[in-house]
């Protein structure tokens, strides 16, 4: 007997907690990232349904549950980036949870398009790729802020190479975020197009303000400090 992904949901929820699938890292962690997203997400999706955009909400919490699974595990061999090891990840605890094989791969194909070089098309995929993104179009700039030094941290940790100046940093991130988030608009049940809600959409602000922020002022944002990583101090 197979099961839709909205009967097992809270059976997953259960198991997406297992250090096995997500270690104690700065940013890519259960309890902020993971959580956060979710939280992010179940707001998108109420401000998307007075506009009359329909999202399977049990398959966006699914995949955002399980998006960095795996992400603290060295997942080079077999896989080509780290969102298609999440992918496989994802498989295998919703098969063993008897989700039918539909609702997994329409699990696995939000999860697909959180990778930056992937392009969105349903109104399902958009909503997770903007949830995982949630500090980046949230109107609070220092969580913003803090996120992108909370990655740094996690490099550090992860040993893998950060630029040795914040600003040499800033500007590899942020032409990332520059390929990364794009405008995005989600398509209701007549047919037209409906833009991100305006308390989601603070991408283009934020990028702005840290690109012309120093780290001085940086320090100055409460609990900044202790993140920033040693060799930028």
């Amino acid at each position: 007997m197979s099961y839709s992904i909205e009967e097992r949901l809270s059976d997953l929820y259960l198991l997406a907690q297992d250090p096995e699938h997500y270690d104690n890292l700065p940013y890519h962690n259960y309890q902020d990232h993971v959580l956060g997203s979710i939280n992010d997400f179940r707001t998108l999706c109420n401000a998307l349904e007075e506009k009359d955009v329909r999202i399977r909400r049990a398959a966006g919490e699914a995949a955002l549950l399980l998006h960095d699974a795996g992400y603290h595990v060295d997942s080079s061999e077999g896989f080509d980036t780290k969102e298609e090891y999440s992918m496989h990840i994802a498989g295998s605890v919703l098969n063993t949870l008897g989700v039918c094989e539909i609702d997994i791969r329409e699990v696995q194909g939000a999860i697909e398009t959180t990778d930056f070089m992937k392009k969105p098309s349903t109104n399902l995929q958009k909503a997770v790729r903007v949830a995982d993104l949630g500090n980046v179009y949230g109107d609070n700039y220092w969580d913003f802020v803090k996120n992108f030094l909370r990655l740094q941290k996690e490099a550090v940790v992860m040993r893998r190479p950060i630029a040795e100046t914040f600003d040499e940093q800033r500007r590899i991130s942020l032409e990332f975020l520059g390929r990364y988030v794009a405008p995005i608009t989600f398509i209701a049940k007549d047919g037209s197009e409906v833009e991100l809600p305006k308390s989601m959409n603070f991408a283009e602000r934020n990028i702005a303000e840290l690109n012309k922020a120093t780290l001085d002022a940086i320090r100055s944002i409460p609990g900044a400090d202790k993140l920033i990583p040693d060799q930028w101090k």
